[in-house]
Protein backbone atom coordinates (compact mmCIF):
# COMPACT_ATOMS: atom_id res chain seq x y z
CA UNK A 1 0.00 0.00 0.00
CA UNK A 2 1.06 3.12 -0.48
CA UNK A 3 1.42 6.18 1.79
CA UNK A 4 -1.21 8.33 0.04
CA UNK A 5 -3.70 5.44 0.06
CA UNK A 6 -3.37 5.04 3.85
CA UNK A 7 -3.00 8.65 4.87
CA UNK A 8 -6.66 8.73 2.52
CA UNK A 9 -8.32 6.75 4.23
CA UNK A 10 -7.03 7.18 7.68
CA UNK A 11 -7.87 10.82 7.29
CA UNK A 12 -11.93 10.24 6.33
CA UNK A 13 -11.84 7.37 8.29
CA UNK A 14 -11.22 9.38 11.73
CA UNK A 15 -13.01 12.44 10.93
CA UNK A 16 -15.79 10.54 10.46
CA UNK A 17 -15.19 8.94 13.73
CA UNK A 18 -16.24 12.40 14.99
CA UNK A 19 -19.31 12.70 13.47
CA UNK A 20 -20.15 8.93 14.95
CA UNK A 21 -18.98 9.90 18.43
CA UNK A 22 -21.43 12.84 18.25
CA UNK A 23 -24.18 10.42 17.05
CA UNK A 24 -23.49 8.35 19.68
CA UNK A 25 -23.93 11.01 22.04
CA UNK A 26 -27.28 12.09 20.55
CA UNK A 27 -28.71 8.49 20.50
CA UNK A 28 -27.53 8.12 24.26
CA UNK A 29 -28.99 11.27 25.20
CA UNK A 30 -32.44 10.59 23.46
CA UNK A 31 -32.92 6.82 24.00
CA UNK A 32 -31.33 6.14 27.92
CA UNK A 33 -33.18 5.74 30.61
CA UNK A 34 -32.59 8.74 33.06
CA UNK A 35 -30.81 6.56 36.08
CA UNK A 36 -28.31 7.93 38.37
CA UNK A 37 -27.10 4.28 38.32
CA UNK A 38 -23.94 4.40 36.03
CA UNK A 39 -23.98 0.53 35.64
CA UNK A 40 -27.30 0.74 33.91
CA UNK A 41 -26.17 3.42 31.38
CA UNK A 42 -23.04 1.70 30.51
CA UNK A 43 -25.01 -1.11 29.60
CA UNK A 44 -27.41 0.67 27.79
CA UNK A 45 -24.51 2.19 26.13
CA UNK A 46 -22.57 -0.78 25.11
CA UNK A 47 -25.80 -2.92 23.95
CA UNK A 48 -27.62 -0.99 22.26
CA UNK A 49 -25.86 1.96 21.02
CA UNK A 50 -22.48 1.32 20.09
CA UNK A 51 -22.79 -2.03 18.24
CA UNK A 52 -24.99 -0.25 15.54
CA UNK A 53 -23.58 0.69 12.23
CA UNK A 54 -22.12 4.12 11.01
CA UNK A 55 -25.23 4.05 8.64
CA UNK A 56 -27.33 2.51 10.98
CA UNK A 57 -26.86 5.77 13.47
CA UNK A 58 -27.73 8.02 11.30
CA UNK A 59 -31.20 6.08 9.81
CA UNK A 60 -32.11 5.70 13.33
CA UNK A 61 -31.06 9.75 13.50
CA UNK A 62 -32.71 10.80 11.01
CA UNK A 63 -36.00 9.35 12.81
CA UNK A 64 -34.73 11.35 15.91
CA UNK A 65 -34.41 14.14 14.04
CA UNK A 66 -38.64 14.42 12.85
CA UNK A 67 -39.50 14.41 16.59
CA UNK A 68 -41.22 16.78 18.52
CA UNK A 69 -38.65 16.33 21.80
CA UNK A 70 -35.48 16.58 19.39
CA UNK A 71 -37.05 19.68 17.20
CA UNK A 72 -37.19 21.34 20.20
CA UNK A 73 -33.77 21.09 21.16
CA UNK A 74 -33.29 22.57 17.65
CA UNK A 75 -35.31 25.34 18.29
CA UNK A 76 -34.06 26.21 21.92
CA UNK A 77 -30.80 26.21 20.05
CA UNK A 78 -31.71 28.29 16.99
CA UNK A 79 -33.18 31.25 19.35
CA UNK A 80 -30.04 30.96 21.83
CA UNK A 81 -27.25 30.99 19.29
CA UNK A 82 -26.63 34.34 17.42
CA UNK A 83 -23.94 32.96 14.91
CA UNK A 84 -25.96 29.52 14.48
CA UNK A 85 -24.83 28.01 10.84
CA UNK A 86 -28.41 27.54 9.90
CA UNK A 87 -31.40 30.04 11.24
CA UNK A 88 -34.53 27.82 11.17
CA UNK A 89 -35.56 24.20 11.26
CA UNK A 90 -36.50 23.36 7.94
CA UNK A 91 -32.35 24.27 6.91
CA UNK A 92 -31.29 22.43 10.12
CA UNK A 93 -32.90 19.03 9.02
CA UNK A 94 -31.84 19.33 5.33
CA UNK A 95 -28.56 20.39 5.73
CA UNK A 96 -27.90 17.99 8.34
CA UNK A 97 -29.49 15.35 6.36
CA UNK A 98 -27.46 16.52 3.26
CA UNK A 99 -24.35 16.55 4.90
CA UNK A 100 -25.05 13.41 6.62
CA UNK A 101 -25.75 11.37 3.33
CA UNK A 102 -22.53 13.30 1.60
CA UNK A 103 -20.40 12.05 4.64
CA UNK A 104 -21.53 8.40 4.65
CA UNK A 105 -20.96 7.87 0.93
CA UNK A 106 -17.26 9.27 1.54
CA UNK A 107 -16.56 7.64 4.44
CA UNK A 108 -17.42 4.01 2.83
CA UNK A 109 -15.55 4.76 -0.30
CA UNK A 110 -12.44 4.89 1.82
CA UNK A 111 -13.31 2.33 4.57
CA UNK A 112 -14.91 -0.26 2.13
CA UNK A 113 -13.29 0.87 -1.41
CA UNK A 114 -10.69 -0.54 -3.57
CA UNK A 115 -7.94 1.10 -4.12
CA UNK A 116 -7.54 1.66 -8.03
CA UNK A 117 -5.24 5.09 -8.40
CA UNK A 118 -2.90 2.94 -10.75
CA UNK A 119 -6.11 2.37 -13.41
CA UNK A 120 -5.95 6.31 -14.04
CA UNK A 121 -3.44 7.43 -16.59
CA UNK A 122 -4.07 11.43 -15.70
CA UNK A 123 -3.95 11.84 -11.88
CA UNK A 124 -2.85 14.35 -10.26
CA UNK A 125 0.48 13.48 -7.60
CA UNK A 126 -2.27 13.91 -4.66
CA UNK A 127 -4.98 11.97 -5.72
CA UNK A 128 -5.79 8.65 -4.58
CA UNK A 129 -8.57 6.76 -6.37
CA UNK A 130 -11.24 4.32 -4.51
CA UNK A 131 -13.43 1.90 -6.28
CA UNK A 132 -17.10 0.73 -4.88
CA UNK A 133 -18.41 -2.32 -6.70
CA UNK A 134 -18.67 -0.14 -10.35
CA UNK A 135 -18.22 3.49 -9.46
CA UNK A 136 -15.61 5.37 -7.79
CA UNK A 137 -14.48 8.53 -5.99
CA UNK A 138 -11.71 10.43 -6.23
CA UNK A 139 -9.63 12.09 -3.47
CA UNK A 140 -7.16 14.71 -3.45
CA UNK A 141 -5.84 16.79 -0.45
CA UNK A 142 -8.06 19.72 -1.42
CA UNK A 143 -11.25 17.29 -1.61
CA UNK A 144 -9.84 15.80 1.85
CA UNK A 145 -9.76 19.35 3.58
CA UNK A 146 -13.10 20.36 1.99
CA UNK A 147 -14.39 16.68 3.62
CA UNK A 148 -12.90 17.57 6.99
CA UNK A 149 -14.17 20.93 6.36
CA UNK A 150 -18.16 19.48 5.99
CA UNK A 151 -17.23 16.81 8.76
CA UNK A 152 -16.37 20.27 11.20
CA UNK A 153 -19.74 21.70 10.02
CA UNK A 154 -21.65 19.07 10.67
CA UNK A 155 -20.17 18.28 13.84
CA UNK A 156 -20.72 22.04 15.06
CA UNK A 157 -25.21 21.52 13.48
CA UNK A 158 -25.25 18.24 15.19
CA UNK A 159 -23.76 19.42 18.72
CA UNK A 160 -27.05 21.69 19.76
CA UNK A 161 -26.50 19.96 23.66
CA UNK A 162 -23.36 21.69 23.51
CA UNK A 163 -21.51 18.29 24.53
CA UNK A 164 -23.81 17.73 27.11
CA UNK A 165 -24.15 13.65 27.93
CA UNK A 166 -27.15 13.35 30.43
CA UNK A 167 -30.26 15.18 29.07
CA UNK A 168 -32.34 16.39 32.09
CA UNK A 169 -35.74 17.31 29.94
Amino acid sequence: MENKEIETRGKVLALSLKIEDSLNRILYNFFAQQSKDNDTRNIFLQSFILPLTFGAKINLYKQVLNTGRYQGKVMKKLKTVEDFPVSDLSSFVKVVQQNLAEIISTRNYAAHGTEITKSFLTLSEDEVVFMKKADFMKFSKKSVEEFSQLVFDTYKLLDITDGVLIDKE
